[in-house]
């Protein structure tokens, strides 16, 4: 196959050679702001990229038949379109689940633990007690999109005795989780719910489902992760809470429009933890990208 291959891979010298055995490999530095002058487009067959059909059109390639998306999610390029011309398309299913479960637990924690009352007062060389730090364990927690991500979470909650809700369109058991709920049942279960972990695609659907509504009926101790989509909350109105005294802890690793802006009040609430959309990184995840892409691979 003649592969186009982007920036949104990294790969070594060795995995370079072993891509190599059966495919021809073209190689681009930068998917983003990519000419396209110096390839025959029309022998390329197959693409591996995050953010190119951005800027670019599935229609350039006439003869495309594999697309490997090295994310989670597929917004940035037309489903609808792959599946008429029947190309074999492939996003990233296992990847990131370590790395990204891991970030939602750390930040759990910092939440709980009060991180930024310590790490304040250690720059201040302070020696403080601090009686107001909590537990997780006991508490209810409710994961909002369970797949790989999502159950990675779920098995490290339970490791700390919480409680673990999933919200999925088809699971209904899982070793990980306590029960199962459909999105028909969120708003009853709302008011019951001491930890949200958002982990849901970009969708039509999945717009804003933590509405303005929902978010009065949590808790007034509640905490939101998100490391999914900042589009799944109304951010707007998530501020106006947290201005009110509403929530325990807020952790974002991703916003409605990235980068966050500097003029935006989320970067001034001690009880809110900003992160760059970085949940998924870790030392390994080339490899496994690489793993998912020769897998995938195998199969044309």
């Amino acid at each position: 196959m003649k592969l186009l291959v982007t920036s949104a891979i990294k790969l070594s010298n060795e995995q370079i050679a072993q891509l190599s055995k059966k495919n021809e490999l073209i190689f681009v530095e930068n998917e983003k702001a990519i000419s396209l002058d110096a390839i025959e487009l029309e022998a390329i067959e197959g693409i591996v990229c995050n953010f190119f059909f951005v800027n670019n059109s599935l229609d350039i390639f006439p003869n495309l038949r594999f697309v490997q998306l090295t994310s989670v999610g597929t917004e940035r390029v037309s489903v609808k379109e792959l599946q008429r011309r029947n190309i074999r398309f492939y996003n990233i299913r296992t990847a990131y689940a370590i790395p990204m479960a891991e970030f939602a637990l750390a930040e759990l924690l910092n939440i709980y633990k009060n991180a930024r009352f310590f790490i304040s007062n250690q720059e201040r060389k302070h020696w403080v007690k601090n009686r107001e730090i909590l537990e997780i364990a006991g508490k209810k927690a409710l994961i909002l999109g369970y797949g790989t991500v999502g159950r990675s979470i779920a098995q490290r909650l339970k490791a700390f005795d919480v409680e673990v809700i999933g919200m999925s369109r088809s699971k209904k058991y899982d070793e990980y989780c306590d029960g199962f709920i459909t999105k028909e049942s969120l708003d009853d279960i709302i008011p019951e719910i001491d930890i949200f972990i958002l982990c849901l695609p970009k969708t039509d659907a999945t717009y804003h489902i933590i509405d303005d509504k929902r978010l009065e009926r949590m808790k007034d101790t509640a905490t939101i992760i998100n490391v999914a989509r900042g589009s799944l909350i109304d951010e707007k109105r998530l501020i106006d809470l947290i201005d009110g005294g509403k929530f325990l802890g807020v952790a974002l690793d991703v916003f409605e429009e990235e980068p966050l802006s500097e003029s935006s009040k989320l970067w001034e609430y001690d009880n809110v933890y900003i992160t760059p959309h970085n949940s998924f990184v870790s030392e390994t995840i080339n490899q496994r990208i690489f793993e998912e892409l020769m897998e995938n691979l195998e199969e044309e």
